[in-house]
């Protein structure tokens, strides 16, 4: 009985959804007929972003080793604190 009473459950809860058929058409049409500008290149990517905050990170802690002492015994890297001894 509990089975059936879940099963039904599940299926009431499970109800399709809305699909205007008309609206996705036009959809389709509208962006085939937009002219898609070219996509703009620039000199940086994603790496060189990276890099550049790397590079900001190591000159601030370079000046303020206090700093880094402070960030390296957070709380935040205790585990890697715990994992690194327990893989000494």
């Amino acid at each position: 009985m509990q089975t059936i009473l879940i099963i039904a459950m599940l299926l009431a809860a499970q109800k399709p959804l809305p699909v205007d058929r008309n609206y996705q058409q036009y959809q389709a049409q509208d962006q085939a007929s937009e002219i898609q500008p070219a996509p703009q290149i620039t000199g940086t990517s994603e790496v060189d972003k990276e890099n550049t905050e790397n590079a900001e990170q190591y000159a601030y802690y370079k000046a303020h080793p206090k700093e880094y002492l402070k960030a390296a015994l957070a709380p935040a890297n205790l585990s890697n604190w715990i994992l690194a001894g327990l893989g000494l």
